[in-house]
């Protein structure tokens, strides 16, 4: 009697499932009784690789792996560096070996510094590197054919124009509390996509996109930032050159136990933008993200804030998409963190609610 067959996408099934549980021992079991299930299982622990950080693979032993194995950089597409580990050399040489990455993403290292008036945190600095090993790492793009999307995390001084330079295939950028030096000259770039947070490591400060980024090929824009009581936007972003913008989304949210507030020079961040992208953008989308607006107390949730100054940036934002209403096909809100607030919201967008857009949407979720 011969044994029954199993369809291969539920064997795949059952193999990302022991994955997702972390069960690495069953899941090499599996592959020595079902060879079938080989090519499935090398794609599930090679797609992503990340070196330094804790628990994951040292890239000198990796690069190993690389050498007596090279089908495995096959499988390969994305690979995180976290620049703690300071094993850059090993890292660079094993990516130079992978030449299907897409996903390429460097880390820096948050820290805090004490003092007796306040605490604050930096990012790590790109300076920390010698200028050999600096070098190396901007020209991954040369070695990289495949690589589309970068991605930075708590670094100070990165050279992105070099970055781009060495990588003009890649098409979306991705910043987080990450700042560049000025250049002297605009870059060209090929970007279609930028996430960029407004903020970095302090509360009060704003890291400006850099208005070299935002060029006329940009299609996707992201932009986040958060309440800030305490400073104003000194450079706020200027979208006049987004002539094929399609999708914008602007999302603002609160961190940790950080003071309430919401000043209007925060909210006035929903309108900048889409007051200065140009009327010829044929945007379709265009999302709000309201996240954790309030803060937690010893007696519930604190719900002061200036929401009177919400409703008004509301109906204002309502106004400004009248006026472009031509190709916008989706407006969506999604209000994270607090409720009882969506229903005002729904009445200002209701400006909006014509024939010409498809969706209007509020998305109110309870408390996060």
């Amino acid at each position: 009697m011969s044994s029954p067959t199993f369809p291969a996408e539920l064997l795949h099934k059952v193999a990302d499932w022991i994955f997702d549980f972390g069960d690495m021992e069953t899941l090499k079991a599996l592959t020595l009784t079902a060879q079938c299930l080989v090519t499935h299982v090398q794609t599930l622990l090679f797609h992503r690789i990340a070196f330094g950080a804790s628990g994951v693979r040292r890239p000198g032993e990796f690069l190993k792996i690389l050498e007596a194995r090279p089908n495995l950089a096959h499988f390969v597409k994305s690979v995180t560096l976290k620049q703690s580990a300071l094993q850059l050399k090993a890292s660079i040489a094993a990516l130079h070996r992978m030449h299907n990455v897409e996903r390429l993403v460097i880390l820096g290292e948050e820290f805090w510094i004490s003092n007796i008036q306040s605490v604050s945190s930096r990012a790590w600095s790109w300076a920390r590197l010698s200028p050999s090993m600096a070098a190396s790492l901007t020209r991954l793009g040369q070695h990289l054919p495949q690589l589309k999307e970068l991605v930075f995390r708590d670094i100070e001084e990165l050279p992105i124009s070099s970055f781009l330079d060495n990588a003009p295939q890649v098409d979306f950028l991705d910043f987080a509390r990450t700042k560049c030096p000025a250049v002297t000259v605009n870059p060209i770039h090929n970007l279609t996509s930028l996430r960029w947070n407004l903020d970095d490591n302090s509360w009060s400060t704003v890291n400006p996109v850099p208005s070299w980024l935002l060029a006329s090929s940009l299609t996707h824009l992201h932009l986040i930032t958060k309440p800030r009581p305490y400073s104003h936007f000194e450079t706020r972003p200027n979208c006049g050159n987004l002539v094929s913008l399609k999708s914008l989304k602007l999302e603002v949210y609160r961190e940790g136990n950080c003071p309430l507030n919401v000043p209007g020079h925060t909210l006035q961040f929903l309108l900048d933008p889409l007051e200065t992208l140009p009327k010829e953008a044929p945007l379709e989308i265009f999302t709000v993200t309201l996240k954790d607006l309030r803060s937690k107390t010893y007696n519930g949730w604190n719900t002061r804030g200036n929401w009177a100054k919400l409703d008004s940036v509301v109906l204002k934002l309502g106004a400004v998409l009248v006026k472009r209403i031509a190709p916008l096909k989706k407006v969506r809100v999604e209000m994270f963190g607090f409720t009882g607030h969506g229903e005002s919201v729904r009445n200002a967008l209701k400006v909006v609610d014509v024939a010409t857009v498809v969706e209007v949407e509020v998305n109110e979720n309870g408390f996060a």
